[in-house]
């Protein structure tokens, strides 16, 4: 897990974290299919991964977020190509401007996009 300031910690998805990121998605007001993995992993040879995970400061999974390596521009990242729509997902509203805050310097020179315009 990398340390997003002293609120959150992020780690990168992996296969052992699909049941909590479905459990997450399926108890959110915004989670979607388009969010589960059983969607998202579909697609899993067309497209670079990145997703990653959020953990509040106690442990607990606050959000996830389904992004993948932009298909023409390795340095940026877009909502998961494969979805027709995305964002981030949490289990509750107030920690998306924190999350996407604590993000930004995780990643210095990266080119965050997360919208699929232009994809």
């Amino acid at each position: 897990m990398m340390a997003c300031g002293s609120a959150f910690a992020t780690e990168p998805y992996h296969s052992g974290l699909r049941e909590p990121w479905d459990q997450l998605v399926g108890a959110a007001d915004g989670g979607t299919t388009l969010h589960s993995r059983n969607f998202l992993d579909y697609h899993g040879d067309r497209f670079r991964d990145l997703s990653t995970v959020l953990y509040d400061k106690n442990g607990g999974l606050a959000g996830v977020f389904p992004i993948v390596e932009h298909p023409r521009n390795p340095k940026a990242a877009v909502s998961h190509a494969g979805s027709s729509f995305g964002g981030v997902v949490t289990r509750s509203r107030d920690i998306v401007p924190k999350w996407l805050r604590s993000l930004i310097p995780q990643a210095p020179g990266l080119p965050w996009v997360v919208t699929r315009a232009g994809v």
